[in-house]
């Protein structure tokens, strides 16, 4: 028999036997054979109202998330199945695939970057005293939540969008003995309700959400949403505030990782077209590169007022010594409060924050004493700087 025919076999069956959950799993995973998820999905939909905890059913439910890219849906599916059926060998190893395409591996060098681990518990416990509530958006592993519980805060409601982050950072905070203290909440912090979801507006508000290039987690609409709605007038921000700080930039070896120009005699410069990212975030010690000017602030972040969704910015730039430029570099100024600040400034950070580079589409020769203006300008996600006027 044809799996055409098998299938509608299956179908005749299920007029007569509607709640019978072998035939519509058997059912099920013909369509998904056939790679006909959309007609398989009413018959899962079906399956599991009859029986949500049926193993095939909900192997057969993530298969069709995974393949409708669902992929947070066939996590939640996923963790499901191997916790009614621990030996489920092929559920865990979609488990881990989906956590290789879901959770990014910079995670682990930002929690172990000891600095920024101090930094952030500094100004936690300096703003912590009794009876504060925090809410923090971004939870993460849960780690700078436990920090707030440590250092005495009366609860601490931390929002993690990400399912397997919330999921992770539950097991984390129960190991750690303070599931008592931590309300982990998943969902984004823009549908965060006062009364509903928290009790109280907080009295402290962590959100590190800051990527290399500052802006990159959208920062600027999460924060001003979450302080304007979920923090007490006058309460504070951790971090208090970051500058955006950069400087020209001199690295051959860079230009010549993302760039190409003559090779054996030919012009291949047209395949640069086939790369053209605005920004590049790398860790600059690996090249060798000179600064040829100074460090200049590009834009200050205040994260305890409304930060702006879009702005621009022009100034003049004293060249420090003759080279060629390849382009400018930026990096974080970060103060978790007034007194703990920490920088990832290229010749010396140990920062899990790398640097930013735009590299020019030519290279320019400038010689030292000489002025140029540079332009910026920010988005509510990123942030360009350019050479006034363009340099390719």
């Amino acid at each position: 028999m044809n799996q055409e025919s098998e299938i509608a076999r299956l179908q005749e069956q299920l007029k007569v036997n509607p709640n019978d959950s072998k035939i519509l799993n058997a059912l099920i995973f013909r369509l998904l054979r056939e790679g006909r998820t959309s007609e398989a999905i009413p018959f899962i939909d079906r399956a599991l109202d009859i029986d949500a905890t049926d193993i095939a059913t909900l192997w057969h439910a993530s298969v069709a998330a995974l393949h409708t890219g669902q992929l947070e849906k066939a996590l939640k599916l996923l963790y499901e199945l191997v916790r009614l059926k621990p030996d489920h060998h092929e559920a865990r190893d979609k488990i881990r695939f989906l956590h290789g395409r879901l959770i990014e591996p910079w995670h682990f060098a930002m929690l172990n970057d000891h600095e920024r681990n101090a930094v952030f518990e500094a100004a936690i416990k300096a703003a912590v005293k009794p009876g504060v509530v925090v809410v923090e958006v971004g939870t993460g592993s849960g780690l700078l939540s436990m920090m707030a519980a440590r250092a005495g805060a009366e609860h601490v409601y931390t929002i993690e969008k990400s399912f397997a982050l919330y999921n992770a950072a539950k097991q984390i905070i129960e190991r750690n003995g303070l599931s008592n203290k931590i309300t982990v909440l998943n969902c984004w912090s823009s549908g965060v309700q006062v009364g509903r979801d928290i009790p109280v507006k907080a009295d402290l508000l962590i959100a590190e959400i800051l990527g290399s290039a500052i802006l990159d987690e959208q920062i600027v609409h999460f924060l001003n949403d979450a302080r304007d709605r979920l923090l007490k007038p006058g309460g504070i921000v951790i971090p208090q505030r970051a500058v955006l700080v950069g400087a020209l930039l001199e690295s051959k070896s860079l230009r010549e990782r993302f760039r190409v120009d003559t090779v054996s005699g030919f012009n291949l410069s047209l395949f640069n077209a086939l790369y053209q990212q605005p920004s590049l975030q790398v860790d600059l010690s690996q090249f060798d590169f000179k600064l040829l000017s100074q460090p200049f602030e590009i834009f200050d972040f205040d994260f305890q007022k409304t930060l702006p969704s879009t702005r621009e910015n022009r100034f003049s730039v004293k060249l420090e010594a003759d080279g060629v430029c390849h382009g400018i570099a930026r990096w974080i100024r970060l103060f978790a409060d007034s007194s703990h600040v920490m920088e990832s400034k290229p010749q010396y950070s140990r920062s899990h924050w790398q640097q930013t580079v735009e590299i020019f589409e030519e290279p320019v020769s400038l010689r030292s004493g000489s002025q140029v203006e540079v332009r910026a300008a920010q988005l509510p996600d990123r942030v360009f700087v350019r050479l006034s006027p363009p340099v390719k």
